[in-house]
């Protein structure tokens, strides 16, 4: 668990195989603060929500 204030690097990682990737969710409790939808243009979305901050440049970086 982060302290309040600290950095989390959150990653997914998924093998679907030949399966298209439909969407992921990223949630703090019950609120979505982000939206990756491959499908749709733009395909990230942003929720603001106070205390979370998502870094934009790194989105799709891979590994």
């Amino acid at each position: 668990m982060p302290h309040r204030g600290g950095r989390v690097i959150m990653i997914c990682s998924y093998d679907l195989g030949t399966s298209p990737l439909y969407y992921v969710k990223w949630y703090r409790g019950n609120f979505e603060f982000y939206r990756y939808t491959p499908s749709e243009d733009p395909p990230h979305k942003l929720f603001p929500y106070p205390g979370v901050h998502v870094n934009v440049s790194n989105l799709m970086k891979l590994l």
